[in-house]
């Protein structure tokens, strides 16, 4: 106990009154209760592990004088709760919360009095589960990675890996769920498809998320570098795209990979030996950068660099040109 300690005279009655200093917070004592402190409730919070001894994962109670099991300390410790009729709760999500709203697998925070290793509670508050951001790749929907499969009930779950922690995190959807596609005019669950990029909201517990958001996302973009093999199905010399809306595989990456590349209308090109550059520019033999959207195999090229001639050791040690494609 801090603070500074005053002795009043009255007459021949001496009062003491001060500060005292509880859980940070100050409460004053004196007069009105003759000098002592009223004792403040214990409080614990934890997972709850079991209910009357039942451990089924999302088991709740089922009476105003249950017991439940709390784990405390990262699991290292539990602790036994008593409620009783008087005993009252809150819940964010609920409108009158009861102790039917005490489940396995609920954080709450329990107030009341410690006795033999026991809380009988005065008071349990459900603490909302922590809402997260996950964003990544569809990686299967109702436990099938089959491509192109997409969601076909507002009630099935998808597994998805996060871009940056790659784990993989089970998403639950609801009734409620929310969708937005930029590309669709009006998204739902069956816009969710293997290989979509995702980034689900909601409440995450045990490595799950109940879903109360879900967005579409544009492929982020990707880009590959390499030698073309051919063009339209062709690896004849020289051979080019006649079409902005052709066909092309290229060769590259460490190790070598073969990537299809559609190039379309829009795709832009890049050429610094070339005024005007094109899809004409694009032959077999060419070194370049794509860049699009990889979806099932096929890059989507929104633009694509043509990188200067390559020189190689000619006959003789001399220096050799070797470009690929018409100039």
């Amino acid at each position: 106990m801090f603070g500074k300690l005053k002795k009043l005279h009255l007459g021949k009655i001496a009062l003491v009154t001060g500060v005292v200093i509880l859980g940070g917070s100050a409460v004053a004592a004196g007069a009105a209760t003759g000098g002592i402190t009223p004792r403040q409730p214990d409080g614990i919070r934890g997972v709850v592990v079991s209910v009357d001894s039942n451990t089924t994962s999302g088991i709740c109670m089922t009476s105003d004088t249950d017991t439940f099991t709390l784990t405390v300390a990262e699991g290292r410790a539990t602790t036994t709760v008593d409620v009783t009729p008087t005993t009252t709760y809150t819940d964010s999500a609920v409108t009158a919360p009861t102790f039917a709203n005490v489940c396995v697998g609920n954080d709450v925070r329990a107030l009341g009095a410690f006795s033999s290793g026991t809380l009988t509670a005065t008071s349990v508050e459900i603490v909302p589960p922590p809402q997260a951001n996950v964003q990544g790749i569809v990686a299967s929907v109702g436990g099938s990675s089959a491509a192109d499969l997409c969601v076909t009930s507002d009630t099935e779950s998808f597994t998805m890996v996060g871009s940056w922690s790659l784990s993989i995190t089970t998403v639950d959807l609801s009734a409620t769920t929310t969708y937005s596609d930029a590309a669709v005019a009006s998204p739902s669950y069956t816009d969710i498809c293997v290989a979509s990029y995702v980034k689900a909201l909601g409440a995450l517990s045990s490595g799950t998320l109940a879903a109360t958001s879900v967005a579409v996302l544009p492929p982020p973009p990707v880009q590959a570098q390499g030698i073309v093999a051919s063009v339209g199905g062709s690896s004849a010399a020289d051979t080019c795209l006649s079409s902005d809306t052709g066909t092309f595989t290229l060769v590259g990456g460490n190790p070598l990979a073969i990537t299809n590349v559609d190039v379309t209308s829009t795709t832009t090109y890049k050429d610094h030996a070339v005024t005007t550059p094109s899809y004409s520019d694009v032959c077999v033999g060419s070194r370049l950068d794509a860049t699009g959207a990889l979806s099932s195999g096929m890059l989507t090229a929104t633009s694509i660099a043509i990188e200067s001639p390559f020189f190689a050791p000619g006959p003789g040690g001399h220096g050799g040109h070797n470009r690929g494609g018409r100039r």
